[in-house]
């Protein structure tokens, strides 16, 4: 039994505060031993010997908490507390109640771990590389303005290989392609008809 829940203030508005003591400390019994999935597994004296009940109430109580509650605040499997499974059972809102966390906390937990962060961002030291702030500028300049030439002086060897030479074309069709009006020309003088 190594469970843990959040409790709800809501619990003594619901309709499961008004069913008699042994289905309340069955209920609350039930909660404490759900695993992070909301499953209690176990068997029917196993669970009645931790709530501390009867076998004749918890299989009462049980068969409370699986039927339908037309009263109850949540409409899911028709207001069903929990479900039968191969082991046990399974609590149906389990996991909304697990996740649900009060605003108001959340704002002040994350305004707390903000802070936190701040604060070792402040403490974390400012390591130097050696030179004073003006050389390391320096050198960064000097370092572009190398790799921008060294760049441009690829990409100019690279345009003198990759440039194709246009086609030589007869005088005829010279005559004819400067004629067609649907002629498109770019820089070079290399035509691409659309």
């Amino acid at each position: 039994m190594a469970g843990f829940t959040k409790l709800s203030g809501t619990l003594i508005t619901s309709t499961i505060w008004q069913e008699d003591n042994e289905t309340r400390i069955l209920w609350i019994t039930m909660l404490s031993m759900a695993d992070m999935h909301g499953r209690v597994m176990a068997t029917i004296p196993g669970l009645a010997r931790s709530a501390g009940i009867s076998i004749c109430h918890c299989e009462s109580s049980l068969s409370k908490l699986m039927s339908a509650d037309r009263y109850s605040r949540s409409k899911t499997k028709e207001g069903r507390r929990i479900v039968e499974i191969d082991g046990g059972w399974k609590l149906i809102n389990y996991r909304k109640y697990r996740e649900y966390r009060d605003p108001i906390k959340r704002r002040a937990q994350n305004r707390l771990a903000q802070k936190l962060y701040r604060e070792r961002q402040k403490s974390k030291p400012i390591i130097s590389q050696g030179k004073p702030e003006k050389a390391q500028a320096e050198a960064e300049a000097e370092a572009e303005v190398e790799a921008k030439e060294v760049k441009e002086k690829d990409l100019s060897a690279k345009a003198d290989d990759t440039v194709p030479k246009p086609p030589k074309y007869s005088k005829g069709f010279q005559a004819f392609w400067e004629a067609y009006p649907h002629n498109r020309r770019n820089a070079k003088g290399m035509c691409f008809g659309y």
